[in-house]
């Protein structure tokens, strides 16, 4: 055989040899991918409370809870069997999906890890950790295994995935000023107050010639602290609704959805009082104008004004980025116009970026699109009015720390099983903190009547 001839014959032999190894190495990956897909198959099968079953968490956890409900739940439960034993079961096997994931530490249960040490949170740290390790160890170690009561199903009670993602996700329209506070800082583990070193007095320095001494001024450091606060809501839903909800997680999900609305508005309510209770003022009692001929005044001079309390006060230095107002007041000035007819304020394309775009509000409900004298316009309709008048805020929310814990839930049944109520709540700590008291600034007076933009 020619040389040549055997080279290219020795060449395919080696090219066989090397994709049949290929092959091989193929087929063993997808042995593994299938039996790794049918253990996957098993570990998310799906849960008696996921997206689309016909059962409910919250009807299943009142009738364990109060037994007297048992026999009016089975008989009006549409597609969900209630009788004894499937709500054990179904209870039962959420339990174990709820040590399963505290286990993994899969994002449920990290997100139930949270809800746990927010829910045993006490001003003593250490009392804090044990009531935490004991509130886990009743998940982990058998009391999560039966939700029986004699069995100490606490798992039982833990709300489904689909309820925590929507709480960790959700963002309600309302509280636009807490949505671009900064919540890059997590609330502490334990305790029960908030404390932030603070400079307040700066070092010197000065231009040191030959021979002489060098200027000495020592920084002055003080802690400025926010106790954690509790913000809960809850309301009370009736029998009738918890039959003609629809299907179980439907229901569930519409109630607390509600809750969860009441609960962002009043912390963002709290947000907004903790971030102005040193705030620097702006009082203008003339007429409202939007601008004054030949000079500076009116709405626009207003801002500038507050903008140059921020940047002059000694220690802050702030250039303020951001205008929260009532949306009536948003509305108002945005839709001013010329003598010509022409809108005086144009939107401004902000390409989706952020922060003007805070996480889980892809809308940007609170941004108006608006930019004024250089602050982007923000409507929150959680700025309460200052007496008569329409309050205006000038800030740079970046400076202020937004802290808040995990959604804790809770159930009440009724007091009496006839009224067919229960009480479904939702709770959370939080902690507002600005970090510069005095960098933030209000614009109110006379001049801002609240009459005149409603």
């Amino acid at each position: 055989m020619p040389d040549a001839d055997y080279k290219a014959f020795r060449t395919a032999i080696d090219r066989g040899a090397v994709e049949a190894e290929l092959v091989d190495k193929l087929a063993e990956l997808e042995r593994r991918e299938t039996r790794a897909a049918e253990g996957l198959r098993v570990l998310t099968e799906p849960g008696p409370y996921q997206e689309g079953s016909p059962h409910s968490w919250v009807r299943d956890s009142l009738v364990t809870v109060d037994p007297e409900l048992r026999g009016y739940m089975a008989a009006r439960s549409g597609f969900s069997d209630m009788s004894d034993r499937a709500v054990e079961q179904r209870l039962a096997q959420h339990s174990k999906d709820v040590r399963r994931a505290l286990a993994n530490g899969s994002k449920y249960g990290t997100a139930i890890d949270r809800l746990l040490k927010d829910s045993t949170r006490n001003e003593a740290p250490e009392l804090h950790r044990k009531r935490h390790r004991e509130a886990r160890s009743s998940l982990t170690t058998g009391g999560g295994t039966t939700a029986s009561a004699s069995g100490g199903g606490a798992a039982a009670f833990v709300a489904p995935a689909f309820l925590m993602d929507q709480w960790a996700a959700y963002r309600s329209p309302y509280r636009a000023f807490a949505d671009q506070c900064n919540s890059t800082v997590p609330l502490p583990e334990f305790g029960l107050e908030v404390y932030l070193p603070t400079v307040t007095s700066g070092s010197s320095v000065t231009t040191q010639t030959e021979a002489s001494g060098v200027s000495e001024g020592d920084p002055v450091a003080t802690f400025a602290s926010s106790p954690i606060v509790t913000k809960a809501g809850q309301i009370t839903v009736s029998q009738q609704f918890l039959d003609r909800a629809g299907s179980g997680i439907s229901g569930d999900r519409v109630l607390f959805q509600q809750i969860q609305e009441q609960l962002h508005a009043q912390v963002d309510s709290y947000a907004i009082a903790q971030a102005i209770a040193s705030a620097a003022t702006v009082t203008n009692s003339s007429a409202f104008a939007l601008t004054t001929a030949s000079g500076v005044g009116g709405f626009v001079g207003d801002l500038k004004k507050a903008k140059s309390k921020l940047t002059d006060t000694a220690g802050v230095r702030l250039r303020g980025t951001h205008l929260f107002t009532t949306g009536d007041f948003a509305d108002y000035v945005q839709a001013y116009a010329d003598a010509q007819g022409r809108p005086v304020f144009s939107p401004c394309l902000d390409d989706n970026q952020l922060p003007l775009r805070a996480q889980g509000d892809p809308n940007g409900e609170g941004w108006t699109g608006y930019v004024i004298a250089g602050l982007a316009h923000f409507a929150d309709d959680n700025i309460l009015p200052s007496g008569s008048n329409t309050q205006l805020i000038v800030c740079r929310p970046s400076t202020i720390l937004q802290l808040e814990g995990a959604p804790i839930p809770y159930l009440f049944t009724p007091t009496q099983a006839q009224s067919l109520e229960a009480v479904l709540g939702v709770r959370c700590y939080v902690a507002t903190l600005a970090r510069y008291a005095s960098g933030v600034a209000t614009i109110s007076g006379s001049a801002y009547a609240a009459s005149t933009f409603a």
